[in-house]
């Protein structure tokens, strides 16, 4: 007659179940890490580096959080308004990159000739609107030394030799800010902001003002 099972309604003690994990764990034919394939295994070796790096920012975080909630929430804040100004100013930038390359070239109408006075404000006045005030600025002095030269422009000469051409006149102190300007600005790489291009504008219009009066007293 076969053997009868012999079941039994009793449940194992705590303690026998804790033996008996201990013992499997011990076992050499028992793993308990996780099994990454060899074409993962860059990518724990990423995730631990990451976990490592990150660590110090957490323990730090976790401090904080343990001393006092509500700072922890208001630097979480300042941190994340401090991450979104920090992209707005990388895509303004990349943007006023991209838009200067179409900046101070000729149109396809305008081949055959010359850029004129007032093209350079045209197309001043567009990349202020456009908010890339250093740009403006450089378009508009271009402008204001076409003025100077009656209609020439002269590339060999230097911003300061302008302002030696035109020592002790009323364009000797517009000239020199439009100098300063694109010396800090552009040569400098200091922030060029919408009080720069009123100060050049204002620049302009008393060179303007300047060469129509020579023009008028070289008429007479």
């Amino acid at each position: 007659m076969p053997e009868q099972l012999v079941t039994s309604t009793e449940l194992p003690s705590v303690y026998d179940i804790k033996e008996a994990v201990q013992v499997l764990g011990n076992s050499e034919t028992f793993n308990t890490e996780l099994y990454h394939p060899p074409q993962t295994q860059w990518l724990v070796k990423l995730a631990e580096f990451l976990d490592w790096l990150w660590s110090p920012v957490k323990n730090i975080g976790e401090t904080l959080y343990n001393a006092s909630p509500v700072v922890y929430y208001f630097v979480i804040v300042i941190l994340l308004i401090l991450l979104m100004i920090f992209i707005w100013h990388i895509i303004k930038s990349f943007k006023i990159a991209f838009a200067r390359k179409t900046v101070i070239q000729y149109n396809p109408t305008q081949k055959t000739r010359a850029l004129t006075p007032d093209d350079y404000i045209k197309q001043a006045n567009d990349a202020g609107k456009r908010e890339d005030y250093i740009t403006a600025i450089r378009l508009l002095f271009r402008c204001c030394l076409i003025h100077l030269e009656q209609g020439k422009f002269r590339p060999a000469v230097t911003n300061r030799q302008y302002i030696k051409r035109h020592l002790n006149t009323a364009a000797e102190a517009p000239l020199r800010t439009f100098v300063n300007l694109v010396d800090y600005k552009w040569y400098g790489g200091r922030e060029c902001n919408k009080e720069d291009w009123l100060e050049a504008k204002r620049a302009s219009g008393i060179i303007f003002n300047y060469t129509k009066s020579e023009t008028v007293s070289d008429k007479h």
